[in-house]
C-alpha cells in the first residue's frame, strides 16, 4: 500500500468528522465519519459548499466565526442535530493552512463528538450547584444554635463549627475550619 492510501485510510476510518475546505468554503476533503454524519457519500460532498452541507444559511456566522480563528485559538464548539434527530455536541478544532505570504489557502477541521463530557459536565455543575445549597443551609442551621458546635474528622480536624463555637475561641470561622485541635490548642 502506498503512503497516500495509507493516510487516507487512516483518515477514512477516524471516528472524528474529518474535512478540508478552501477559504470559499469549499469542501476538498471528507472522511467517512464526516459523511455518514451530514447524510451524504463523500464523493457527493466534494466541490460542494461546506456551509450548505453543516449550517444552511449560516454563511456569515461561519465566516465570522472562522475569522475569530488563530493560531493559538483553533476550537470552536457547536451544537449540530443530526440527520436521525439525535442531538450531538461537537468541539471543533479549526486549523489555517497558510501560504508563503501567511495568507490562509484553506482550513482543516476536525470534530469530536463531546456528547456525553458535555452532559456530564453540565450534571456536574448542576451537583456543585446543589452541594454549595445545601452547604449554605447547614451553616444557617449551625449558626444558629445557642451552642457550641465542633464537626471533627477521626484526626480531630475541625471540618465545621458553628460561629457560637468560633466566638467562643476569638477566632473566625474560616481561620478554624480545617485546622487541627492540637495546633490550635496546644496542650
Amino acid at each position: 500500500m502506498n503512503m497516500h492510501k495509507e493516510y487516507h485510510s487512516i483518515l477514512d476510518n477516524h471516528p472524528d468528522l474529518i474535512c478540508r475546505f478552501d477559504t470559499n468554503y469549499i469542501i476538498r476533503f471528507v472522511n467517512r465519519s464526516f459523511a455518514d454524519f451530514f447524510g451524504g457519500e463523500w464523493t457527493n460532498l466534494v466541490g460542494t459548499d461546506l456551509i450548505e452541507v453543516v449550517q444552511k444559511g449560516q454563511k456569515q456566522r461561519v465566516k465570522d466565526r472562522l475569522a475569530s480563528l488563530t493560531v493559538e485559538k483553533t476550537q470552536i464548539r457547536s451544537m449540530r442535530i443530526s440527520p436521525t434527530g439525535k442531538e450531538t455536541i461537537f468541539s471543533w478544532t479549526i486549523i489555517g493552512l497558510y501560504d508563503e505570504e501567511g495568507k490562509v489557502y484553506e482550513y482543516q477541521s476536525a470534530g469530536r463528538d463531546i456528547t456525553a463530557e458535555f452532559k456530564l459536565s453540565e450534571r456536574l455543575e448542576q451537583r456543585n450547584q446543589d452541594l454549595e445549597v445545601l452547604q449554605t443551609e447547614m451553616r444557617l442551621v449551625l449558626d444558629s444554635m445557642p451552642c457550641k458546635i465542633w464537626y471533627k474528622d477521626d484526626k480531630n480536624t475541625i471540618l465545621q463549627l458553628n460561629e457560637t463555637a468560633a466566638d467562643s475561641m476569638e477566632m473566625d470561622i474560616k481561620s478554624v475550619e480545617g485546622a487541627n485541635t492540637y495546633d490550635l490548642f496546644g496542650d
